[in-house]
This record gives C-alpha cells, sequence and structure tokens, in this order.
C-alpha cells in the first residue's frame, strides 16, 4: 500500500451531525466519512451542535463548528435564497482553528448552502468536493405549483438559489451525485457540465438475515411503514397523504392495517396524524427493530431529488415496496420485479391488498428487493465509486488551492 495513501487528512461538513446516522442524509454523510477513512485521517464537521457529544466512532473524529441547535440554522435569513442559513458566527473561528492544524487535502461539503465558508476551506484544502444528496433548487421548484414561481418574490428567490448552485459548483473540484439522472439535471440547471462522479446512496452493514413471510388477509392487517427526516418537507408531505388518503383505502379494505411513521424530529403536521390506526415514533436510535416489525413499506414520494435510501433499508429488510415513480427515480429497481408502482390512493390500496392477498408474491417481491440490495447497494460499491477519485488525486499530488482557485488565477 501506498504509504502516502494514509497520511491524507479529509474533512467532511455537514449541517446536521450524522452519528448517530438516522434519517437519509445522516447515512450518506457518515457512510462517505466512513468509506474515506481508508484514504487516511477522517474528521466529520457538523455546524449544528449534537444532541450527545462523542469524541470519534470508528476512527472518525466529531466535531461541530457551533453550539446552536440544528433549527436555528435553517432559519432562513430575510433575503437569503431558498437555502439560506443562519451561519453562527462562531463557526468560522472554529472552522479556521481547525484549518491551522495543516493543509486538508480534501474537504467534502454537503451542499452549496454551506457556500458561506468556502473561502476559507479554499484556502485551507487542496481539493474541495460538492457532495449534492439533492438539486436543492429543483426540489423547492417541485414543492410549489407553478403559478407560484410566477410572483416575483419567489422568482428571484428560485433565480438567487440557482445563481449559488452554479458559483459553488464552479468553485469545487468535483461534484458527487447519487445518480446520473441527477448528474444531467444538474448540468441543465447551472449550464455546465461540470466534473461529476456517480456515488450511490447504499444500505449501511450487511444486508440483515430477517425474512419477512406475508401473513395473508386472512390476518387483520398489514403494518405499513414510512420512514425518514420527518421534519423534510417532501417526507411532511407524504406522511400527510400515507394517513389522510392511503390509510383509510386500506383499511376499508383490510381493517387492521397500521401506519407507523418513524425518523428524526417529526414536524407539528406529522405529529398531529397520530392518532388510530397511525404511529409517529421521533428520533428513534435505531431503525432495525422498526423495520423488523413492519410489513409492506409505502412510499407515496412526489416531490424529490437525490434518491431515497428509505426504499433500500425497506428490501434490504425483506420489505416489499409499494412507491411512486419519484420515490424509486434513479435506483435500478424495476417495476413489478422489485417494487410495485402507485401513483393514487386507490392505486396504493389496491397494491397493497394484492401482496397481502399473495404469500407467494410477496415473498418473491421480498427476495427480489434483498438481492438487488446485496448486490448493487452495499459499502463495497460505495468503496469503490469513492477509490477512483482518491487514486488520481493521490498519483496528481499536491495542488496550490482548489480547482476554482486555479482557474481563477489563470483567468
Amino acid at each position: 500500500m501506498d504509504p502516502r495513501r494514509l497520511e491524507q487528512r479529509i474533512l467532511v461538513v455537514t449541517i446536521d451531525p450524522a452519528w448517530p446516522p438516522v434519517s437519509g442524509a445522516d447515512i450518506r454523510n457518515w457512510e462517505i466519512a466512513r468509506a474515506a477513512r481508508a484514504y487516511g485521517s477522517v474528521t466529520l464537521a457538523s455546524l449544528a451542535c449534537p444532541r450527545v457529544e462523542v469524541g470519534s466512532v470508528e476512527g472518525i473524529a466529531l466535531v461541530h463548528f457551533s453550539d446552536r441547535p440544528s433549527e436555528e440554522i435553517f432559519r432562513r435569513p430575510p433575503g437569503a435564497s431558498l437555502i439560506g442559513l443562519s451561519l453562527p458566527p462562531e463557526a468560522p473561528a472554529r472552522l479556521e482553528a481547525h484549518l491551522a492544524g495543516g493543509p486538508l487535502d480534501v474537504t467534502v461539503i454537503e451542499t452549496p448552502a454551506l457556500e458561506p465558508l468556502l473561502p476559507l476551506i479554499r484556502k485551507g484544502s487542496r481539493r474541495l468536493v460538492l457532495d449534492l444528496h439533492n438539486i436543492d433548487s429543483d426540489l423547492h421548484r417541485q414543492l410549489r405549483p407553478r403559478p407560484w414561481w410566477w410572483l416575483p418574490p419567489q422568482a428571484r428567490r428560485l433565480a438567487r438559489t440557482r445563481a449559488l448552485e452554479r458559483s459553488v459548483v464552479a468553485a469545487v473540484d468535483e461534484v458527487w451525485v447519487c445518480s446520473a439522472i441527477d448528474g444531467d439535471r444538474l448540468a441543465a440547471i447551472v449550464g455546465f457540465r461540470p466534473p461529476t462522479r456517480v456515488v450511490p446512496n447504499i444500505v449501511p452493514g450487511t444486508v440483515p438475515e430477517s425474512w419477512k413471510e406475508g401473513r395473508g388477509v386472512g390476518t387483520d392487517g398489514p403494518t405499513l411503514l414510512f420512514q425518514g427526516h420527518l421534519s423534510y418537507r417532501p417526507n411532511v408531505v407524504a406522511a400527510r397523504f400515507l394517513a389522510a388518503r392511503i390509510l383509510p383505502a386500506v383499511r376499508a379494505r383490510l381493517s387492521g392495517a397500521r401506519l407507523v411513521l418513524a425518523g428524526r424530529s417529526p414536524h407539528r403536521h406529522v405529529w398531529s396524524l397520530q392518532g388510530e390506526g397511525v404511529d409517529v415514533l421521533a428520533d428513534p436510535p435505531d431503525l432495525a427493530p422498526i423495520l423488523a416489525r413492519a410489513d409492506i413499506a409505502v412510499l407515496p414520494i412526489r416531490i424529490g431529488s437525490g434518491t431515497r435510501i428509505k426504499a433500500l433499508e425497506a428490501m434490504a429488510w425483506g420489505l416489499p415496496v409499494v412507491g411512486t415513480a419519484r420515490a424509486v427515480e434513479g435506483l435500478e429497481m424495476r417495476e413489478d420485479v422489485h417494487f410495485s408502482r402507485a401513483e393514487t390512493a386507490a392505486e396504493f390500496a389496491a397494491e397493497v391488498t394484492r401482496l397481502w392477498a399473495d404469500p407467494d408474491l410477496y415473498r418473491r417481491r421480498a427476495a427480489a428487493g434483498r438481492d438487488l440490495v446485496a448486490s448493487r447497494y452495499t459499502r463495497a460499491r460505495l468503496a469503490d465509486a469513492m477509490a477512483p477519485a482518491f487514486a488520481a488525486w493521490l498519483e496528481a499530488g499536491p495542488v496550490a488551492g482548489t480547482a476554482f482557485a486555479q482557474r481563477t488565477a489563470r483567468a
């Protein structure tokens, strides 16, 4: 092994703390930091303060650049872009103190919203990567009906967000996206094709040994599961549709069906769904017991970017997936092989009932999903996706600043 490989200093900067990983963003941030550990020392830094401080996990140093909770940081200042943050005043000084330990070889930032920290990162890091979980301007455009964007204030906010994305994408050495679809979408939005690498979302760890056996329509009904960050607007919209429209339609056929909504920081609109047939489980320390008790994953997602880890987690645990086309976008899932497609409440109810009434179909769908995850969405695949970047950077040797700095100097 090249001894230089383990001498690299790597920083991964997020907004929310990524440990312990519960929601999709946490999982992606943690797994990227974990995979980078093969190339040197890794620090995983968050802007927000964690609920419980842990010095390091699996050799990854965990730090935070402020003592503010996430809610304060995500509060958008007046006149900001749609992804503007309230940057804690102490954050730049803490970042600078970390950079004082010597130049970083690679810094990975999870969103263009971290742009206020880029001047410091450019000075202190040889290479800069933007890891795009989502394409934010496209996501926010989906959240509102088309006429909304014709209003001048909203049009200006969308324009500011796209300008921010364009600026940050131009400032980094490489952009990591969840799928080739997002790579094409990003190029169309920013107006050029930056150096882009597909780094897929994965299921952490090994595929669990548990196996799902459909109990069949003779019993009361299935436990339906929707998990994720429950303050994230697309998930809030999906959860409300699930509880208000899909669950009643399912219970009209399967009276004992229940719905579990599990994840980080439920929004008040999600809490309001708690009631007969609906359980809201806030901030579970471990999703494994919840996945083990569920029967079918129901993903009525109409708004989204990136790829849905919740679909991969469900398949890994042997849960058949019923979801929209958007829910599985960018994943190598085939309709009627790996998932059942549904777009309306009636279609969701019909597909859930079909799976529950046919144990053989249930088992085939569960087996196909588990096989897909075990073969294509593993830590080994993530490591394979990241390896060429680190190998190329190591071969190229140290550089004076980021690609942005070099282009600026040449100009």
